[in-house]
């Protein structure tokens, strides 16, 4: 009975787990695009790549917010 009885607290845990690592995933995805931005600021990335890397990272911030709720 006792096992039954931890199944929804493993389940929270679960939850609580899966979020964690989706909010560290989005803050490295934001990392992500903020490092393209001073690369391009500095000229050691092209402003065609910045676009396209912090459009990239936007969503998948995007997704990865949904994704802790």
């Amino acid at each position: 009975m006792q096992s039954f009885a931890m199944k929804p607290h493993g389940l929270q845990r679960a939850r609580a787990d899966k979020a964690r690592a989706y909010t560290v995933a989005r803050g490295e995805a934001a990392e992500a695009g903020a490092a393209i931005e001073i690369a391009a600021l500095l000229g050691a990335a092209s402003h065609d790549d910045e676009v396209r890397v912090v459009a990239l990272a936007s969503r998948v911030v995007a997704m990865l917010s949904r994704l802790t709720r």
